[in-house]
């Protein structure tokens, strides 16, 4: 049980990694100096160059993981069905945990 725990959280951290290696190049064709420019970007840049990698609109689960999964859990419960969709969509290692999690929850 311990093992499949562990596989699933590096599989949304591997599913992270992947949308900052991303972000990361994007960033860097853009001469904002990488993933260390992510912070001083304007929000405006933000929302650009996170677009297809986190849903619209929530560019800040980029930040970190905690704020992926954060982000994530936030849309899950409290998101519009738009958001849902796009999270199940760009985010689906993420997605598939949270919906467990609360599957299980509501079992209990």
């Amino acid at each position: 049980m311990a093992s499949l725990c562990a596989s699933a959280i590096w599989a949304e951290v591997n599913e992270f990694k992947d949308k900052i290696t991303e972000l990361n190049r994007r960033l860097t064709m853009n001469d904002l100096g990488g993933y260390s420019g992510w912070e001083v970007a304007n929000d405006r840049q933000q929302s650009i160059f996170a677009l297809n990698l986190v849903p619209e609109g929530f560019p800040e689960m980029l930040t970190s993981i905690e704020e992926y999964v954060d982000g994530g859990g936030y849309i899950y419960r409290r998101g519009s069905t738009h958001d849902r969709d796009d999270l199940e969509h760009l985010c689906p290692v993420l997605w598939k945990q949270i919906d467990d999690l609360f599957r299980k929850q509501g079992e209990d």
